[in-house]
């Protein structure tokens, strides 16, 4: 991963929760966190703390320095860099990224747990994998480099660590991260992609936000407040059995359900209501909203959110299609039922 010279470019652009559509960028949706090296808030029930997966290629390095020059002390996350590495070198990334962190910076070695306040970097030659929250690592035969190892890292985080998995796609050449992050946002999970204007290499950003599912596409410099003021948020902190919705909160909720009917066309009300409220709170978490009323008024101000709402309540209808198990099992009930079907060569006439 060659470091490159910046190239000079326009300011970078401030960008938030991505609608349908290739770029779908909106100022102002969540403000810098004031102080960056105040504790972390309560994390989240249950001690899933989120982990925070960074891919990186081409131009990456710089990307990679500034953010963790950026990232305070204390944020509460752990943090996986997984970059495009030959076999066979040594890595100096874990020491470079040591002069400019203000956390521990290690190798992610096999049967390592994941801590908060950390930062681990994938082995060179290898597929980095987490499970149960320790590293497991594949090594490819034949000396080749592996393919495609921040997606393999990506779908990997999403199965163990659900909607506290995050995701960061910077500078790099290629689209290696953009179907990880889907299955990261499946589990409602945050994806951010860097501002392609300010990648050195924008292939790997801008396939991000060609899915039409990342969060906030960000200058690196403002990544790190932006993850701590989401992972403090009302969304991973009350992720445990949260109570039934209060009367008034239900009454929103349906004036919400009532104005995506509107805008839509679909009809949300046979969803169970936790499931909704949980689909609201994270659209409240991405924009710093903490009353599901200050919501309503945001969605009714802004018709773009209604729509991403829409495409949030059905990733758990659509992640179906990303099931490998799903589609072998119709796989194997279309074969049965063809292998039943008489054949007509041999019909009797």
């Amino acid at each position: 991963m060659a470091a490159r010279r910046r190239r000079p470019g326009k300011p970078s652009r401030v960008a938030s929760t991505s609608r349908p559509g290739p770029t779908a960028r909106r100022r102002g949706t969540a403000a810098a966190i004031e102080n960056q090296e105040a504790p972390p808030a309560q994390p989240p029930r249950g001690g899933s703390f989120p982990v925070v997966a960074l891919g990186a290629s081409a131009g990456g390095l710089h990307a990679l320095e500034e953010f963790f020059s950026s990232l305070p002390a204390q944020s509460g996350m752990a943090f996986v860099v997984v970059t495009h590495q030959a076999v066979g070198r040594t890595s100096l990334l874990p020491e470079l990224l040591a002069r400019c962190a203000h956390v521990p910076v290690v190798e992610a070695l096999p049967g390592m747990q994941v801590e908060p306040d950390r930062v681990y970097v994938a082995p060179p030659g290898s597929r980095l994998r987490i499970h149960g929250g320790r590293f497991e690592t594949i090594r490819d035969a034949g000396g080749v480099s592996p393919p495609l190892p921040i997606d393999t890292f990506l779908r990997s985080l999403a199965e163990d660590r659900k909607h506290s998995a995050f995701c960061i796609i910077l500078s790099g050449t290629g689209t290696d991260g953009t179907l990880g992050l889907q299955a990261i946002k499946g589990e409602s999970g945050l994806v951010v992609a860097q501002d392609p204007a300010s990648a050195e290499f924008p292939g790997m950003p801008t396939s991000a936000i060609a899915t039409g599912v990342v969060d906030f596409v960000l200058p690196v410099a403002e990544m790190p407040a932006r993850l701590i003021a989401y992972a403090r948020g009302p969304f991973l902190r009350g992720v445990e059995s949260p109570p039934a919705p209060a009367p008034a909160e239900r009454t929103t909720l349906k004036q919400i359900l009532a104005l995506l009917n509107a805008r839509t066309g679909g009809d949300f009300s046979g969803y169970k209501v936790n499931t909704l409220r949980r689909r609201v709170e994270r659209r409240m978490a991405l924009h710093q909203l903490h009353r599901m009323d200050d919501y309503l008024a945001w969605a009714q101000k802004d018709p773009g959110e209604l729509q991403a709402l829409f495409k949030e309540l059905l990733i758990g209808v659509t992640s179906f299609f990303r099931d490998p198990n799903a589609w072998k099992a119709v796989s194997a009930a279309l074969q049965s039922m063809l292998a039943a079907r008489p054949d007509p060569s041999r019909a009797s006439t």
